[in-house]
């Protein structure tokens, strides 16, 4: 699973080149607490889950650029998943089996745009886990699609989501980890945005070839 990754955050960018509309307002709302929590969101290029980071999502056939919370809360319940249930990954083999996942295909997708995103693996020396950082070689930046949901209590609106994971590539499978964000090209993340066909969308991968590094956890 990811349990952090470091997000694109240049709006004017993200926004051009998807066409999207941006939030500001819901951007600009980050800077104040909330009834969720009495601290300011976190928003920070690194996104741990809970932390905020910028989304590219369609509403009303519109493309949208909005801040969302980086661990899926489904609308409708009445208290947070407990933290032992893993609602920021979303595994491509549960999507149609998982009903926290299967009820939002279809609807609720966006794409995430990830510089990096860091795992925790077994130090093959030591036997100890490590952190490592994974990035793409061939480009600067991937494009990770995800599942959101919009949960409210009637006053608060939270936005979060999930990416969606599947089998490594060799090179991530060598280096210690058994799961990787899926990367679609872009001809494939407009079609993960238009909600049609989303399996065939998540089928439009980009050819990556990831490094990776020691980091910091």
């Amino acid at each position: 699973m990811c349990y952090s990754v470091m997000v694109k955050q240049d709006l004017t960018y993200l926004s051009k080149l998807f066409g999207a509309k941006v939030k500001q307002e819901e951007f600009d709302g980050l800077s104040k607490p909330s009834l969720l929590d009495s601290k300011v969101p976190k928003y920070t290029p690194r996104l741990y889950p809970g932390y905020f980071g910028p989304v590219l999502f369609t509403e009303d056939k519109v493309p949208q650029l909005a801040p969302m919370r980086y661990r899926l809360r489904p609308a409708g319940s009445s208290e947070e998943v407990p933290s032992k249930y893993n609602m920021f990954n979303a595994r491509l083999d549960a999507l149609e089996v998982r009903p926290s996942w299967q009820r939002l295909v279809g609807r609720k997708h966006g794409i995430v745009v990830l510089e990096r995103f860091y795992e925790w693996v077994e130090d093959k020396n030591t036997g100890r886990k490590k952190v490592i950082s994974f990035f793409p070689q061939k480009s600067s930046e991937i494009y990770v699609p995800i599942l959101w949901d919009e949960w409210t209590d009637g006053q608060t609106k939270l936005k979060s989501f999930a990416l969606i994971t599947d089998e490594p590539p060799p090179e991530v499978l060598s280096a210690g980890h058994d799961r990787c964000p899926i990367s679609l090209n872009l001809e494939g993340s407009h079609l993960w945005l238009s909600c049609q066909r989303p399996f065939d969308a998540l089928k439009h991968r980009s050819v990556e070839v990831f490094g990776h590094e020691a980091s910091v956890p």
